[in-house]
């Protein structure tokens, strides 16, 4: 939380060390015929991360044109059966592992338009964690309690419709203390969207990589956090919910 609200390079690090955790696991969630690829992978986020993080839209149009070209030409050159496929899975890594959790830059980085011991980037990024750890608590004590609904048997069996309605209230009340507790400038209505947002999406994140988690017949994405998994484990939701938010601010509250 510290290294948040302080922003800067170490919160430019953290977000970097995220992503390149994050895209060596999804190689391994990948097919065998594109894990070859992790290290341009790692280069690639890694470079995709430090554009964002110095908020160099510019760059972006450049970069991507330079990454699809060394694709085209690593596939062309090493003559890679199922070409199509191999590509496929590596941009689906550079936008999944990187590209979406590289928002939480771009949300840091918004104006300061509060004059408070807290800047605006942090103060929402809180709100969208408190959203996304609101889902995660409520849903599973809410499933344990009452779950009986599957609400997607065939990706994730233990997850209920009970469970996911009530991690979404969890998140709402996350959303409603956010106001009250350090976003009293922010109508509540507002806040209450972007914490129905996070919810909601911060789910699809979940089921999405459950659904890679089961295609690569592993439990968990990693060993990094013991107990706990691999950064997909604990990030999934967040890359999932803070594209919305920053869209959401970017053109509900421009």
């Amino acid at each position: 939380m510290w290294i948040v609200r302080a922003g800067g390079l170490p919160f430019s690090f953290l977000v970097g060390a995220i992503v390149v955790l994050a895209t060596a696991e999804t190689y391994n969630l990948l097919s065998a015929p594109a894990r070859p690829y992790l290290a341009f992978g790692i280069v690639s986020a890694a470079v995709l991360a430090a554009i964002l993080a110095r908020d160099t839209g510019a760059l972006l149009l450049p970069f991507f044109t330079i990454f699809f070209l060394l694709l085209f030409l690593s596939l062309l050159v090493t003559r890679a059966p199922s070409a199509a496929r191999i590509g496929g899975e590596v941009v689906f890594a550079l936008f999944y592992a990187a590209y979406l959790p590289a928002h939480m830059l771009l949300i840091r980085a918004l104006p300061d338009a509060r004059g408070t011991g807290m800047e605006t980037g942090a103060a929402l990024l809180f709100l969208v964690f408190l959203a996304t750890w609101g889902t995660d608590t409520g849903a599973y004590f809410t499933g344990k309690w009452i779950g009986r609904t599957p609400l997607a048997p065939v990706i994730s069996p233990r997850k209920t419709v009970e469970g996911s309605l009530g991690g979404l209230v969890w998140a709402l009340l996350g959303g409603w203390l956010a106001h009250v507790w350090f976003l009293p400038e922010l109508p509540l209505a507002h806040c209450l969207m972007l914490a129905f947002g996070a919810s909601v999406l911060g789910q699809a994140g979940d089921l999405c990589e459950s659904v890679l988690k089961r295609q690569a017949g592993v439990k968990d994405s990693a060993t990094w956090i013991p107990g706990h998994g691999g950064v997909l484990d604990r990030f999934d939701a967040i890359f999932f919910a803070t594209p919305f938010a920053y869209i959401y601010l970017r053109l509900v509250l421009s």
